[in-house]
């Protein structure tokens, strides 16, 4: 696959050969319907170094190189444009969804990039902050991205981005923060707006959405897509969920020696706490010569 080869290859590109490389990876269906001189024109760069392009990474000229991008657009489309076939089966209906969701996972798997992984570990666990935005049904899903971070001990809280609380988080947020905006619907307008402050003030902005087109892919200054395409036309959460535990897993194992030693310090805490629950629990044993009970007298009185 040409994206395999490209990113073998892209450390030792030339700087025009990266320009190219680049392109294609993130505009591959606008790439799809161009030939070696519209790409040339559109890039600003030599239609002779297109055509080395193709040929560096082992192609015979750049149409096999767009013959292999455009099957790829072609089986995407075909992915995303498949009608639902609804039946009176429950069971069938599941089953469609299923492979639907394997195919956005599949989907996410290829547009996902390396780098950006990279950066987005990098800035994001050496943030002095950072701010989760999420709104509608997306809220919860921004709620536990969040308490996954604070459990890292990255200094992380969500918020639903109404004014006031967009307000409040961006005006304390500076060049060593983060914000992260998550959508699961292309509606999501507020969550675009609080990413665009937030790039005002010079913060690292990620979004994370189902689709390169909506608001938020282009509010913010890395996109991340979890491809969002539900048999049922309602939020379809798998792809984006998937997406989150990807980073965070790749997060924890980037600060690995921070982790073990939060472990660490939490079990011996663990320990003590239980032990002083189980100590507070046990019975005092009553001593025989100094808790005995008063002896009454012929008096009726204790002696």
């Amino acid at each position: 696959m040409y994206r395999d080869q490209i990113r073998q290859a892209y450390d030792g590109l030339s700087p025009s050969f990266q320009v190219l490389a680049k392109f294609l990876l993130d505009h591959t269906y606008e790439a799809a319907f161009m030939n070696a001189s519209q790409l040339a024109v559109h890039l600003d760069v030599d239609p002779a170094t297109v055509v080395r392009f193709a040929q560096r990474l082992g192609y015979p000229g750049f149409p096999e190189l767009l013959g292999e991008i455009r099957s790829e657009v072609q089986d995407d489309l075909q992915r995303y444009t498949q009608p639902s076939e609804f039946t009176a089966d429950p069971a069938s209906v599941a089953l469609a969804a299923l492979r639907r969701e394997i195919n956005n996972l599949e989907l996410m798997e290829r547009s996902l990039k390396p780098r950006d992984v990279n950066k987005f570990v990098e800035k994001v666990a050496n943030a002095t902050r950072v701010v989760v935005a999420a709104e509608g049904s997306g809220g919860a899903i921004g709620q536990l991205f969040a308490q996954q971070l604070n459990s890292m001990g990255i200094n992380a809280h969500a918020i639903s981005p109404s004014p006031a609380a967009v307000a409040a988080a961006v005006s304390a947020l500076s060049e060593t923060d983060v914000m992260i905006g998550i959508a699961e619907t292309s509606i999501c307008q507020d969550v675009a707006h609080a990413l665009r402050l937030g790039r005002e003030r010079n913060v690292f902005t990620v979004g994370i959405a189902g689709s390169t087109t909506w608001p938020v892919a282009t509010a913010a200054e890395m996109l991340m897509t979890a491809p969002n395409t539900s048999a049922i036309r309602t939020p379809d959460f798998p792809a984006l969920m998937t997406l989150l535990s990807t980073l965070y897993q790749a997060l924890w194992v980037a600060t690995q020696e921070q982790q073990l030693a939060r472990e660490k310090s939490y079990r011996a805490m663990l320990r003590s706490f239980t032990r002083l629950r189980n100590d507070e629990a046990q019975p005092e044993v009553p001593n025989r010569m100094t808790d005995r009970p008063p002896q009454a007298n012929g008096l009726g009185m204790g002696v």
